[in-house]
This record gives C-alpha cells, sequence and structure tokens, in this order.
C-alpha cells in the first residue's frame, strides 16, 4: 500500500463524482495512520485484511517520514475538499464531499494569488472567514 498512489486515486475518485469511494479510501488511510508511530505512515506497507487485532506492516527499509506519503494526506483534504484554485482568475471553487466520519475541516491562511482565506466546511456547508484580498469563492455540492 503506497499512501500517495491511494490519496491520488482518491482524488480521481472526487473528481470524477465518486466521493464515496475516495471517503472510502481516506477513512483507510486515517485508520493506517493511527497505528504507526507518531500517525507517520511510512512510503509503503502492507495492507492486510481488516479484522479484529489486525494491523498494517511497515514494509522492511521503507523511510519514515517520506515526504510523498505524509503530503497524501494533505492532497486526500484537497480532494474531500474538491479544492479548486485559480488564481490567475481571483476564484476559488469547493465541491466538498466530507464522509460522515468526519464532521469539520478548517483551512487557514489558504492563499490563492495575492488573496487568502479561511474556511470551516461541515457537512452543512462552507463558512468564509477572515478573507483578504480579492477572491471569487463559490461552493456545490459534490456528487457521491
Amino acid at each position: 500500500m503506497w499512501p500517495h498512489d491511494s490519496a491520488l486515486l482518491a482524488r480521481g475518485f472526487c473528481d470524477y463524482g465518486h466521493g464515496a469511494d475516495a471517503n472510502r479510501i481516506a477513512r483507510a488511510l486515517f485508520d493506517a495512520a493511527e497505528r504507526f508511530q507518531y500517525r507517520r505512515l511510512p512510503e509503503v506497507f502492507a495492507g492486510l485484511t481488516r479484522d479484529e487485532g489486525s494491523f498494517p506492516v511497515q514494509y522492511l527499509g521503507a523511510n519514515v517520514p517520506q515526504a510523498w506519503a505524509s503530503g497524501a494526506i494533505f492532497h486526500l483534504v484537497e480532494g474531500v475538499l474538491g479544492l479548486e484554485p485559480d488564481a490567475a482568475n481571483k476564484r476559488l471553487r469547493l465541491r466538498p464531499t466530507l464522509p460522515d466520519w468526519l464532521d469539520e475541516i478548517e483551512v487557514t491562511n489558504l492563499r490563492v494569488g495575492d488573496a487568502s482565506v479561511n474556511l470551516r466546511v461541515t457537512q452543512d456547508g462552507v463558512s468564509v472567514k477572515d478573507r483578504k484580498g480579492v477572491l471569487d469563492i463559490s461552493t456545490r455540492a459534490a456528487e457521491t
């Protein structure tokens, strides 16, 4: 199991309207991260069948932390939020598809070109806080 590859797959699912599939991958990666020291995903690990008492096993020689494995979580969050920044046109689009096990995500100081914004995304929608600069923000529900 390569966390960065899994995050890319999840983002693709989000982009093509398969939020439930993306959320299943996200849940699996977050669950795996909880089993590793400091919640640091190794670059690769064995994904075994889930049952009581099972756990993921780090591949011998895998780097921890590993930049692309650490970056996988950020890519997952980007996908779950459906972030589509367009700095040249001063726009930010969001298509959030939060999984039912994740109540909210707060993003602070998200920069898009010269602008920045703080966002709070919940199951009920998106709240925009502390927008600085010119930035058109639009949201729409993601297809699941």
